[in-house]
């Protein structure tokens, strides 16, 4: 058989002529293949299509669930904040109980000490009796008591009448003999009027003012705490006292020892206690207190730049959070229990 084509352009004679069979055919399959390369074309977009919709999708979902962690984030933090600030607040209340025992065991200590001191005089007045001068008594119930020292040798007893002269004071042996009510000695007459006052209205009681401290020539100052109570028989008041930072030492002391038998690391958590000399910090500007996780700090004094392991010294935001605030919460890295 053979295919007899027509030009569609008369004056092309070239056109005109004979064809082999095959060029129908190849129309054919080029038909078809036009027509699987459109489907093709058609799956391909379709799959483009699905995949960016997909991937739109996936975006969202990301997003999403990077919304979600970062406000699950951010609820476990202000959870552990909460949490972190409730056992804080015990720790603290737990510390003033303990201070606060701690000081009143000291002052009853005191009162103890001069119920002491008023024994031994009483035992004395009453052996000697009236038989022998007032001069004679006096000079050898002061000597009795003159030798007793207390913390650490620097306490001691004092004795005064209730016109303000001196019978003992082993502070400044030569003030001995004066009124402390007519000179400027240790913290003033105001500080003695208050103490006979006690002692002739109450019978007995603690007083609290400033007072020098013994072995200092520089005339500072120190608030100090002193039981007095009244002597009767001989018109006097016997008192001593306790320096209150002395006594604030004392009491840390005491505290921190207890907190560090009693506090322990227990997983990741732990506390530690600062006991701060400068808010503003710098080198040894505390002294470590308690800490669990560090218990070779325990009893040293501290700097405010040692770093954490990404070099922030955090020290230093603890002093500023709390000069601003009074608390704070600070996030650094640092080791584990």
């Amino acid at each position: 058989m053979r295919t007899t084509l027509n030009c569609p352009y008369p004056h092309q004679t070239a056109c005109q002529g004979e064809q082999p069979d095959h060029y129908g055919l190849m129309l054919l399959v080029s038909e078809k293949n036009i027509a699987r390369v459109s489907f093709c074309y058609a799956v391909i977009v379709v799959g483009l299509m699905t995949l960016a919709s997909g991937a739109l999708f996936i975006t969202k979902k990301v997003a999403t669930l990077e919304k979600d962690l970062s406000q699950l984030e951010e609820a476990f933090i202000a959870e552990q904040k909460s949490q972190l600030k409730i056992d804080v607040d015990d720790l603290l209340g737990r510390i003033e109980t303990q201070n606060t025992r701690m000081n009143q065991r000291l002052q009853e200590s005191l009162a103890t000490r001069v119920e002491e001191a008023r024994r031994i005089a009483s035992s004395l007045s009453a052996t000697m009796g009236d038989h022998l001068p007032l001069e004679k008594r006096t000079a050898m119930i002061r000597e009795a008591i003159r030798p007793i020292r207390l913390n650490e040798n620097l306490g001691y007893f004092f004795i005064l009448t209730l016109d303000g002269q001196a019978i003992l004071y082993p502070a400044d042996p030569d003030a001995e003999g004066s009124n402390f009510l007519t000179n400027n000695i240790g913290g003033g007459p105001e500080v003695i009027r208050a103490m006979i006052n006690i002692a002739r209205e109450q019978g007995r009681g603690f007083v609290r003012y400033h007072w020098t401290k013994p072995k200092r020539d520089d005339g500072k100052l120190f608030e100090k705490i002193s039981y007095v109570t009244l002597f009767e028989p001989l018109g006097w008041l016997i008192g001593t006292g306790e320096y209150v930072d002395d006594l604030d030492a004392l009491a840390r002391a005491s505290v921190a020892e207890e907190l560090c038998a009693s506090l322990s690391a227990e997983g990741n958590d732990y506390f530690f206690v600062y006991d701060v000399h400068n808010l503003q910090g710098g080198e040894d500007f505390a002294t470590m207190l308690v800490n669990s996780n560090r218990p070779d700090l325990v009893g040293q004094k501290i700097s405010d730049d040692y770093p954490d392991a990404h070099g922030t010294e955090f020290r230093k935001i603890f002093l500023e959070g709390i000069r601003n605030t009074g608390e704070t919460y600070v996030v650094y890295w640092y080791q584990k229990p």
